[in-house]
């Protein structure tokens, strides 16, 4: 008896540190303080909220508040205290990994109901960062005409895509394409074979890309030259989200600048009816046909080189316990011509 109780030990201790770990890579933390803006003294009990989320926090004696686990992406900070204004910080954005501080002062309430809002700037050089770090928002992804995120990462410094055969693909800081680690919500997605990623993702389904090209930490081992870090966006736990997108080179029909390209993607997520606030999803699909997969300006479409794909992704996120523990499922797949067919799933929890 005495044994199975110390397997049960041993696994449920395993577990707690798998489950820390991985949170470490796919949620960030938030600390600050809060003091009054005339006497600049801390401000006691001030609730601090992440909106939209279960997550957050008051402040102790000293006005300093701490919120854990909070998963990367883009939110509105509230400071609500009783006499005083509430205040907001916009577009405030938690990285992977990282520890964020916001130091704040609030006004005693002159019209009832007022409300300070402050939009977060990212600042120039973060004096507080080890690595060499590139982060993405889903803001900025929309501004590049690029439909692969690869072609985004060989855009930043230090990074490079080539098409060598064999040794084509990403490359950063001169590594092989196969030495870049590529994590999907802090989960590995790197082919063991060929390198590169098996996850399948679209542009518009990153909510947050990060790029490190060097002094990653240890945690980090499976990476020889770089890493990429995609978080993929994730359902509303209150609302529903739709959105479709259609490209294509219809309107040169008939031109040199026709190749059959017409790509469709679309996107549906939300809460799981009955389970609010507990159970989001978010599901979308890209669809792509191209008469010639490989266009060059001189020369027009090249027979026999069409090419079909479909690349449908989901994501579910499940809350266990309201900022404590949540489980988060990915899934993908791409079938280009409806022959070749990869079928990742990824699982990840974390808390």
């Amino acid at each position: 008896m005495r044994s199975l109780y110390s397997k049960f030990f041993l696994l449920l201790l395993a577990l707690t540190v798998s489950i820390s770990a991985q949170n470490s890579r796919v949620a960030g933390k938030i600390i600050g303080t809060v003091s009054d803006k005339a006497t600049n003294e801390p401000l006691i009990g001030v609730n601090v909220i992440v909106a939209g989320t279960f997550f957050g926090a008051s402040t102790d004696v000293d006005g300093f508040f701490t919120i854990l686990n909070v998963p990367a992406g883009t939110y509105t900070v509230q400071f609500e205290y009783i006499g005083y204004q509430k205040l907001e910080i916009n577009e405030f954005t938690i990285t992977p990994g990282a520890t964020k501080k916001i130091d704040v002062t609030m006004s005693e309430e002159v019209i009832e109901g007022e409300t300070v809002v402050v939009t977060a700037t990212r600042p120039v050089v973060d004096v507080k960062e080890t690595a060499s770090v590139t982060q993405v928002s889903a803001a900025e992804i929309k501004t590049y005409s690029v439909d692969n995120f690869a072609d985004i990462v060989a855009q930043k410094v230090g990074a490079i895509e080539t098409q060598n055969g064999a040794y084509g693909g990403i490359h950063i800081r001169g590594g092989r394409a196969n030495e870049i680690a590529y994590l999907v919500d802090g989960v590995s997605t790197n082919d063991p074979f060929g390198g590169g990623t098996t996850y399948d993702v679209n542009n518009n389904s990153i909510e947050q890309l990060e790029i490190i090209t060097g002094g990653f930490n240890a945690e980090y081992g499976e990476a020889m030259s770089g890493m990429v870090q995609i978080v993929p966006k994730s359902g509303s736990m209150r609302n529903y989200e739709a959105s479709l997108e259609i490209t294509s080179d219809a309107p040169f029909a008939g031109t040199d600048y026709d190749f059959g390209y017409t790509r469709y993607y679309a996107a549906f997520g939300g809460p799981v009816p009955f389970l609010e606030d507990r159970v989001s999803f978010r599901i979308d699909g890209n669809f792509v046909t191209e008469d010639d997969r490989d266009p060059r300006y001189f020369g027009g479409v090249k027979g026999h080189n069409d090419l079909q794909s479909f690349a449908p992704a989901a994501k579910l996120n499940i809350v266990l316990v309201p900022g404590v523990l949540r489980l988060q499922a990915n899934y993908s797949y791409a079938d280009e011509e409806f022959s070749s067919i990869r079928m990742p799933g990824i699982f990840t929890i974390t808390g």
